[in-house]
């Protein structure tokens, strides 16, 4: 679970060298703090929700559908013991098979989504976040800002600044075309990769059910970057995670794939190139690219340094696709909530307004669900969106963007750490789950000290997780990587009390978590919350943050962390792949809403409403107003 700092940070707060007004950094002892999560942008894949898994393996060209998703880009702007018994895996067999000849781009697609001109006038934050030489430091608060004078000399016309801009930017053009026209080209592959050994296509599942590969990235093609329209799978975010209160800047240079893995590296560097952060560390999401609903993901990964010297943060998670990681906006009353109930749980601090109760209500940060089941209808007097779908009856279901972790590590003087969790909103009282029997929560492994994670929870989220060993042998290497995985059912397919989680390190299960143990909860008045039917994105990334933990002086730069492959199955006979499928859409929301996916200068609902001209409210609740 990513830590968080406050989620109504201003646009200047984004960007501020010392967070002088935000909250005070969560302790560095409280190690697995708070969590923020997301993922990236680019074209939007549907997925037929019952897709043949004869086209599953086919390698033909994806079915993108550009005319209603669109491609866009975006403009810079107490741990347990940690011996390990057991014995370190054996080297992955990678399974090479030839790499393609052919090379070029993804074509592009012309921006499909108009504006008026006054959307696209300056700004008082604009050059903040433009591209373009360093940014000078000024002002009592030391802002990130770049005055219009210093990058267009204060005059009109053609300066010699101008003639030497122009003249590096055609040779950076004539360079770019270079480099695209060698640049791997693996549109053409399904979602299977055709890299992926036969051996890996079927799995038993943990309740020794057949489950059926539905994607695989085995990252075997060298030379890979993941910038924006590069990739038919994976982008890069561009920018600087304030909610951790990370101290690198998000780089799409940060990852390419070399000697058949993914690397995903964090260095210093110097304040021109980090955008004065001095450090760049790496984001990569299949964020309404591929996305899938149930089943498992499995990471085969080799960690960053060593286990034994504290600072680096890797984690590998997944999160709805509703939401985009790095995107105060889009997560603003999504993210965490798993809710689907009309009642004080979907309202701001899950309390009643008029009387303040309940008293057993958790004090939180929550801003209330944005588009619940509460939600009004859309109509003419008030814009009021909701991504869907609506009922007969004139409700919607609930519909939010939640995070499940699949694993991030810490390191201490005894070994690695992994914490394996899931957050969730609308809170208990207190952030006790219910844990009455095994039924609820169950811990399996001996082999990697598997324990409770004391930690339940902040001001904007309930966590429940557990931790585990690492595999010290994994740290660093480019021949032996750790298993770690997410097996989920939601809740839906089966009604309550069937949905779960269950988390994995080194191949096996360590813990699981049912539906039951978040049920509906009489103190607090509210409902049960599910386990998520929301299509999930994958995201993966390095970064560093004092939120986290401690950061050693001892840390090596650069630090490197190694993906082998990303996995995902599915039950066979239930494949549900796609970032909208039927009764989950999303498509249709981010186009209308695109700002909110694309301005990371947006960090909450009220500012991408303002900027698009409409009421900064969230949409009108059943409970509170007259539909």
């Amino acid at each position: 679970m990513r830590p968080r700092t406050n989620s109504h940070a201003s646009s200047q707060q984004f960007i501020r060298e010392d967070y002088p007004s935000a909250p005070s950094t969560p302790n560095a002892t409280e190690v697995w703090e708070d969590s923020l999560t997301g993922s990236p942008s680019a074209i939007g894949t549907n997925f037929q929700q019952s897709a043949t898994l004869e086209s599953l393996y086919q390698t033909s060209t994806l079915d993108f559908d550009v005319e209603r998703h669109g491609r866009y880009s975006v403009a810079p702007p107490p741990r347990a013991s940690s011996s390990i018994t057991s014995s370190s895996s054996s080297s992955l067999d990678k399974h090479k098979s030839p790499v393609a000849s052919t090379y070029g781009l993804i074509p592009s697609t012309p921006a499909l989504y108009k504006f008026e001109k006054s959307r696209w006038e300056d700004e008082a934050d604009d050059r903040m976040h433009d591209a373009g030489r360093p940014n000078p430091r000024v002002g009592k608060a030391r802002m990130i800002y770049e005055t219009h004078n210093f990058r267009t000399g204060g005059g009109s016309g053609w300066g010699w600044a101008g003639v030497f801009d122009s003249a590096a930017v055609v040779l950076l053009v004539l360079g770019i075309v270079g480099v695209f026209a060698d640049a791997p080209n693996i549109s053409s592959r399904g979602v299977i990769d055709p890299d992926t050994p036969s051996s890996a296509y079927t799995k038993v599942g943990i309740d020794d059910s057949e489950l059926e590969l539905v994607f695989s990235d085995e990252f075997n093609t060298d030379g890979r970057t993941f910038y924006v329209g590069e990739d038919p799978f994976w982008e890069m975010n561009d920018l600087h995670y304030w909610q951790t209160a990370d101290l690198e800047w998000y780089d799409p240079g940060q990852a390419t794939t070399e000697g058949g893995y993914l690397a995903i590296t964090l260095e210093k560097d110097t304040d021109a190139n980090s955008h004065g952060l001095g450090y760049l560390g790496g984001m990569l999401l299949s964020w309404n690219k591929f996305c899938f609903t149930g089943g498992r993901v499995e990471v085969a990964v080799s960690l960053p340094g060593t286990p034994t010297i504290s600072g680096y943060w890797p984690a590998v998670w997944i999160m709805g696709n509703l939401g985009k990681a790095g995107y105060g906006a889009s997560l603003d009353g999504v993210w965490p909530y798993s809710y689907d109930a009309c009642d004080i749980g979907t309202l701001p601090n899950q309390t009643d307004p008029t009387t303040g109760g309940p008293t057993a209500a958790t004090t939180t940060g929550l801003v209330g669900v944005n588009y619940g089941e509460a939600s009004c209808l859309m109509s003419f007097e008030y814009n009021e969106p909701h991504p869907g779908p609506a009922f007969a009856n004139g409700t919607f279901p609930g519909r939010s963007s939640p995070e499940i972790d699949v694993f991030e590590t810490t390191a201490s003087a005894t070994g690695g750490t992994a914490s394996q969790s899931s957050q969730w909103g609308p809170f208990n009282p207190n952030y006790l789950i219910i844990n009455a029997s095994d039924t609820n929560v169950e811990y399996y492994s001996d082999n990697w000290d598997t324990v409770y994670n004391p930690y339940l929870g902040g001001e904007f989220q309930q966590s429940v997780s557990a931790l585990s060993s690492t595999n010290a042998s994994t740290y660093n290497s480019t021949t032996e990587f750790s298993i770690f995985g997410v097996d989920y059912t939601p809740t839906y397919l089966g009604g309550e009390g069937t949905g779960v989680i269950n988390w994995i390190n080194q191949d096996e299960v360590m813990w699981k978590l049912s539906d039951t143990a978040m049920g509906a909860n009489a103190a607090a008045e509210i409902s049960a919350r599910p386990v998520t039917n929301e299509p999930m994105s994958i995201i993966a990334n390095l970064g560093l943050s004092t939120s986290f933990t401690t950061i050693s002086k001892d840390l090596v730069y650069p630090a490197v962390m190694r993906i082998d492959y990303i996995r995902v199955y599915q039950p066979k006979g239930k494949i549900n792949i796609g970032c909208s499928p039927p009764l989950y859409p999303t498509a249709d929301y981010i186009a209308n809403n695109l700002a909110a996916y694309s301005n990371p200068n947006l960090t909450t609902y009220a500012q991408f409403r303002e900027s698009v001209n409409e009421d900064t409210a969230f949409p009108k609740n059943r409970l509170t107003a007259t539909c």
